[in-house]
Formats: structure tokens, C-alpha cells, sequence
């Protein structure tokens, strides 16, 4: 049962690292500040940053988040946490993130976490013993409140970004798009024919890249501008598996199957697989379709993902990355009217229903395994 735990949890931070590595740089990418390629590279080596400091900060500080999921949070005190319990929290959380990334829909691992924790419970010692005051404070009230405040900075921060920029000289340039067009012709014999030809384009257009000139103390801006982009970029992945890994360790520490260091160690890497092998489809629908972005969007929705998922870490609050970033990301299409609501509508659907599909299935895997 024990080595079965440990695939049980890998699996976990493999779909972990499939369906959240990418969406620290989704406003690189959709910003075209980079291409997706050497952006997910980025993240995923940020991401493993980001882990093996979760170990250093465990060890050396404290352990609040790894004891928050360690599956004994919800139940009573005196409460047997067994090996079968633990078992299913891993594999109803899995199950529910791995479905998501296959259908490229960014959902929040510790949402899944949370609702394998509640289903696995309820089964484990029924609804009137579980600790549904514990699951309000230090859960529930942190992941709604994420995405809320997220969106709402973002909204104050972008304006500033803007004027920020103006203020150090940087400008938008037009941008000149070469676009393939298709036109029906009739030949001289009346059949009809295609013709492909060329047309462009002078204006700022969805189409085009948005470049900006000028210079920041008499240096080139759009490097120090792409730098910067970088740095809160990577600080996002960082900070988001500064704040994952933890949560998943805590399954491992709990059943005494492995210490911290060698968990987070195994955890760190397994997140790496994950996002090497499946992040593409999430990495999509961040860069892409949640909003049309530019890199004063993109760069606002970045600092504020970073700042609030750092202070979250730092806190051990269970925020969701994955709603900070969202929110963030929709809080910069919303302030210049590019927000894609239709995509952010089917995101939202899918947050209400990962915490009951995880407690569903962790209930289901619970009731076969004890």
C-alpha cells in the first residue's frame, strides 16, 4: 500500500505540473513577448525552482500548508488517517486535474485536493463528525476570495502600468501586418477559380504584435520591458509551486510513507514531467483565450499573480494560483474590453465543478479501497 501512495501522489504532481505550469507565462505567451516553446521551458524550470524552495522553506520554517492537506485537517481529532484514506484523496484529485488539462481547462489542483479531502471524509467518519468549520476558515474563504481580489488589482494596477510606461518614454508603434486573402475570380471561361494573394495592413490590429519604442535611461525599452516581463513571469511559476508543493507533500508525510526532503524532492520533479509532457493545451487557453492581451495587460496581470501568491506562500494561506491567475489575466482583458467572456464563463463552470467531481470520485475510490 505504501509504494502504492507514493505513485498515487506522484500522479497528483504530474497533474499538477501538466495543468499549472503554464500559467505563469499564459501573458508571455499571449503577448507575444514569446513563443510558447522557450516560455514553457522557462516555466517548467521556474516551477522546479519554486519546489525545492517549498523544501528548504519546510524544513527550516514550518510545515502549516504540509499539515493542512494531509488528509487529517477535515476530521476529528482522534481521527485514524490510513494509508486507504490517503489512497483515495491522491486519486480523486488526479483524476479530476488530469481531466481537466486533457480538455486544456486551467483548474485549481488545491480545489481538487480540498474536495478529495471532503469526499474521502465523508465516507471516513460521516457529515456531522467532519470539521466544516476548519473547511470554511482556512479553505473555503482563501480560494473565493482569490480569484475576486486578483481581477480587482489588476483592474487599479493596469492603469498605472500605462501611465508608467508614457511616463519613461515608451510608446505603441503601429505595426505593419501581412495577411493571406483568398478571393473568388471568374476566368474568361466562367468557371470560378481561388486566388490567394497578399494584403497589408498599417493600424494596431488583433492581428499584429504590439511593439513599443523608446527608450528608459537611454536604454532600448523593449528589453528592459521582455526582462521584466520575465522576471514577474518567472516569479509567478515560482511562487505557484512554492505554494503547490506542500499541498501535495502533505499526502506522503501524512502516511509516514516518505520524510519531507525526499516527498518534495520526488514532488518537484514528477510537477516538471507533468509540465513538459501535457502543458500545452492549458497553455493555450491561458495565452489565448481567456483574453487578447498586450504587454501592458499582460504585464500588469503578471505582477499582481506573483505578489498575491507569494504573500499567500508566505502566509500559508491554500490560495489557488490557478484563480489568481485567472483573475488576473480577465482583470486585464476587462480593462481595455478584450476579456473573452465566454471562455472565462466555461472556466468558472469548471472551479464549481472540480471540488465536487474530486469528493465524488476520492468517495467512490475510499468506499472500494476500505
Amino acid at each position: 500500500m505504501a509504494w502504492v501512495l507514493v505513485l498515487a501522489v506522484l500522479l497528483v504532481a504530474l497533474a499538477n505540473g501538466a495543468n499549472d505550469n503554464a500559467k505563469g507565462v499564459g501573458a508571455l505567451i499571449g503577448s507575444r513577448m514569446a513563443e510558447a516553446r522557450p516560455a514553457l521551458r522557462f516555466a517548467n524550470l521556474a516551477a522546479l525552482i519554486g519546489s525545492l524552495a517549498a523544501l528548504v522553506v519546510a524544513v527550516q520554517f514550518d510545515q502549516r500548508l504540509v499539515k493542512a492537506f494531509g488528509g487529517g485537517g477535515l476530521l476529528p481529532a482522534g481521527a485514524d488517517v490510513t494509508g486507504g484514506y490517503l489512497l483515495a484523496i491522491a486519486l480523486g484529485a488526479a483524476a479530476t486535474v488530469l481531466a481537466a488539462t486533457r480538455l486544456g481547462i486551467p483548474v485549481s489542483t488545491t480545489h481538487a485536493l480540498l474536495g478529495a479531502l471532503v469526499g474521502a471524509g465523508l465516507v471516513k467518519v460521516g457529515a456531522r463528525q467532519l470539521v466544516w468549520s476548519a473547511l470554511v476558515a482556512k479553505f473555503v474563504v482563501p480560494l473565493l476570495l482569490s480569484p475576486v481580489l486578483s481581477c480587482a488589482a489588476t483592474l487599479v494596477v493596469y492603469p498605472a502600468v500605462r501611465r508608467l510606461l508614457a511616463a519613461v518614454g515608451v510608446e505603441k508603434q503601429l505595426c505593419l501586418c501581412v495577411e493571406s486573402v483568398d478571393q473568388p475570380v471568374v476566368l474568361r471561361d466562367g468557371r470560378l477559380a481561388l486566388a490567394s494573394g497578399r494584403a497589408l495592413t498599417l493600424d494596431e490590429v488583433s492581428r499584429c504584435e504590439t511593439r513599443f519604442a523608446g527608450r528608459i535611461l537611454t536604454l532600448p525599452a523593449r528589453p528592459l520591458i521582455a526582462g521584466l516581463f520575465y522576471l514577474t513571469s518567472g516569479a509567478v511559476c515560482l511562487a505557484r509551486a512554492l505554494n503547490d508543493t506542500p499541498k501535495i507533500v502533505g499526502l506522503l508525510v501524512t502516511g509516514a510513507v516518505l520524510a519531507v526532503a525526499p516527498s518534495m524532492t520526488a514532488v518537484a520533479f514528477a510537477m516538471v514531467i507533468g509540465g513538459i509532457l501535457f502543458s500545452r493545451r492549458v497553455a493555450h487557453t491561458m495565452s489565448d483565450r481567456i483574453a487578447e492581451l498586450d504587454l501592458e495587460e499582460g504585464l500588469a496581470a503578471s505582477v499582481v499573480t506573483a505578489a498575491l501568491v507569494i504573500a499567500a506562500s508566505i502566509a500559508a494561506l491554500p490560495v489557488s494560483a490557478t484563480h489568481v491567475t485567472v483573475g488576473a489575466l480577465a482583470g486585464a482583458g476587462l480593462a481595455r474590453g478584450t476579456a473573452r467572456l465566454h471562455t472565462i464563463s466555461a472556466i468558472v463552470l469548471a472551479w464549481v465543478t472540480t471540488l465536487p467531481l474530486a469528493a465524488v470520485l476520492a468517495a467512490a475510490a475510499y468506499l472500494l479501497l476500505r
